[in-house]
């Protein structure tokens, strides 16, 4: 049976009962109901949409009548239906990038909202009703939870939430040790590094006064992350330059990898490369910006940003 029909859902009649601009609705379309209603059979056939869809019994023909209740439930004429599938809201900043490198290495479809941080977008009504937060990145899985979808707000979250999701365990080990190791590394990065290259992009790029002193202390800090991450690589095997050789080795790898050169090319560019030349040297160009930048406040990263 189609979805449409299966549903628990409203006579004609009832989806009459009241619209939100009866003036501006097409005369040859049913006037939407009151919005408690329109949520409680959107759920419905959600669920359902689900269920058919886990037992493989969901057909291309229940998902057309799927799309064609929605926009009735709605009152649209197809232009602001519901939401499918995965969407990202994200900018080309680190933690923006993160989610999306994870969907191109899993091979995800998927939908990027690219938020302008510098026109203030992260403000605007329309992103806080999505994370009153107003902070980038989020994912919303339109696919699961309520009506509204799924909604994660945490690049740390969303990268966990993605690789649980992956039968093939691409990017999480599927045993309770290795995933747990993973994460410890993903809260490590979380925890001890982004704070305090957080306070070294502040400062650098957008003018936020920070003493000499902290500064140095925030370098020392990532200097000190840098030296445990090289560590750790070591032991698996894989051999930035001179001081950190398994971190370098590692970046470059991962740089090289065509879902993560997508996942950067992002319609917002790295402000930590703007002004900057490519490396003439053969060196990694962040590493070589980053250092560039901090070399005229007088601080070193190491032998890593000077190669």
């Amino acid at each position: 049976m189609r979805a449409a029909q299966q549903c628990s859902m409203p006579q004609q009649s009832s989806l009459q009962l009241q619209a939100d601009d009866p003036a501006s609705a097409p005369p040859d379309m049913p006037l939407p109901a009151p919005p408690e209603l329109r949520a409680a059979a959107m759920g419905a056939m959600q669920q359902l949409r689900r269920q058919r869809q886990q037992e493989g019994s969901w057909s291309a023909q229940d998902e057309a009548d799927f799309h064609i209740a929605s926009m009735v439930l709605s009152g649209s004429n197809g232009m602001s239906g519901t939401e499918e599938g995965l969407h990202l809201y994200a900018c080309g900043t680190p933690n923006g990038h993160k989610p999306l490198i994870a969907l191109e290495e899993l091979g995800r479809p998927y939908k990027l909202h690219n938020i302008d941080l510098a026109a203030g977008e992260q403000r605007k009504n329309d992103f806080l009703r999505i994370n009153p937060a107003g902070r980038i990145p989020v994912l919303v899985d339109h696919d699961a939870g309520d009506v509204e979808g799924l909604v994660l707000s945490e690049s740390g979250a969303i990268l966990f939430y993605l690789a649980e999701k992956d039968a093939s365990h691409r990017l999480l080990p599927a045993e309770a040790a290795g995933k747990a190791e993973a994460l410890s590394w993903v809260f490590y990065q979380s925890a001890h590094l982004a704070p305090h290259t957080g306070m070294v992009v502040t400062g650098l790029l957008f003018g936020m006064q920070h003493s000499k002193e902290a500064m140095q202390t925030a370098v020392n800090n990532i200097r000190t992350a840098f030296k445990n991450l090289d560590a750790r690589l070591a032991k698996t095997g894989m051999d930035l330059q001179e001081e950190y050789p398994s971190l370098a080795s590692w970046l470059d790898r991962a740089l090289a990898r065509p879902a993560v050169k997508k996942g950067l090319n992002l319609p917002t560019p790295n402000p930590l490369l703007a002004g900057d030349q490519p490396s003439q040297g053969g060196g990694n160009p962040v590493v070589e910006a980053a250092a560039g930048r901090l070399a005229k406040l007088g601080l070193h990263l190491g032998a890593a940003g000077s190669a």
